[in-house]
């Protein structure tokens, strides 16, 4: 399990409010979010009923079967034509998982529910750019809060890794598969668990943390590729953001799996641009065309189209000794 208490999430927001707040003066609110997660709060009370249960929590694991059961199809693929996805552990199942086992939330849902779930609860879908209400309380009280943007999360420690990872030249033949709570795009498979394969009496902790850099290059890899099919174009460059970006040894790595360029920005945490400039647009700060980013850094392939293909297969067959470690239905 994982979860976090929703209201030290909110306080540390407010602490940050109220420390930003004298430096700037305040057109609009963008918010990031940390998809799927999921927090139930009472309406009437504005309190949370239970901790958001984070992305990576497998509590609801077993609920899944219960839901491909009562597919017509009885497929985990009976909606991927509508959502582009397989029916796993989404928060809409974690919802489900709250209204079984927490009695406040089953005593705040109402009857007339569509597969176990009252589609009155669910959030409305609106874009990532608009006004959907207003500050009512601190010092941005009657600020519009005006745009959303997608937070992802990025390695832990990522620049001791680095550190460490860059006395290296390669990983000796050493695979990381960090599959803690299942696969996920593109395989879809709750019952992986993450292995290091390759390992010999000459791997060192070094090798590790590279092939730990390594296999987030992998990911995006399978990702870009599927983009690629997708839209029938092939990537010629990927643009970067975040924390992790900050590493050369990570940027060159991906430029090497990828065979694709890699554009590192001046600004590199565009999940906070990306939210202001949701809230920018919806207030008509700027349009799309003026928030152009300038690109600082550009990395390119070192290695030849083989060696790129002979690592994807070995990264392939770490990721087939992962699957199915988990017993059907278990969450360890």
């Amino acid at each position: 399990w994982c979860e976090e208490d929703p209201l030290e999430i909110l306080q540390s927001v407010h602490v940050c409010i109220e420390k930003a707040v004298d430096n700037l003066k305040a057109l609009g609110i963008g918010l990031t979010n940390q998809r799927e997660t999921i927090v139930v709060w009472d309406k009437t009370t504005g309190k949370p009923l239970y901790n958001t249960i984070q992305w990576l929590d497998l509590r609801a694991v077993p609920l899944v079967q219960g839901f491909i059961d009562k597919t017509p199809t009885k497929n985990l693929d009976a909606f991927r034509p509508i959502t582009g996805l397989p029916i796993y552990t989404s928060s809409i199942i974690r919802f489900r998982w709250l209204v079984d086992n927490v009695p406040e939330v089953k005593r705040a849902v109402e009857e007339g529910r569509f597969y176990g779930i009252d589609k009155k609860v669910l959030p409305e879908i609106t874009s990532s750019a608009e006004i959907y209400g207003n500050m009512n309380e601190g010092p941005l009280k009657g600020i519009p809060l005006a745009g959303v943007w997608d937070c992802s999360l990025p390695l832990c420690q990522h620049r001791r890794k680095d550190m460490f990872a860059s006395k290296v030249n390669s990983t000796h033949g050493c695979y990381f598969a960090p599959f803690f709570s299942g696969l996920y795009f593109p395989d879809w498979e709750n019952d992986a668990r993450g292995i290091i394969c390759g390992l010999s009496s000459f791997t060192r902790k070094e090798h590790i943390c590279r092939a730990a850099l390594e296999s987030v290059c992998f990911q995006a890899k399978q990702m870009i590729d599927a983009v690629a099919v997708d839209a029938g174009v092939q990537l010629t460059s990927i643009k970067v953001d975040g924390g992790m970006v900050a590493s050369d040894t990570l940027m060159q790595l991906q430029a090497d799996i990828s065979g694709c360029d890699v554009l590192r920005p001046v600004m590199q945490e565009t999940t906070a641009l990306g939210a202001a400039i949701c809230a920018g647009i919806a207030l008509g700060v700027w349009d799309v065309e003026s928030t152009k980013q300038e690109i600082r850094d550009t990395f390119r392939s070192a290695v030849s189209s083989e060696e790129r293909e002979v690592r994807f297969s070995r990264w392939h067959e770490a990721v087939r000794r992962c699957r199915h470690w988990v017993p059907a239905g278990s969450v360890i």
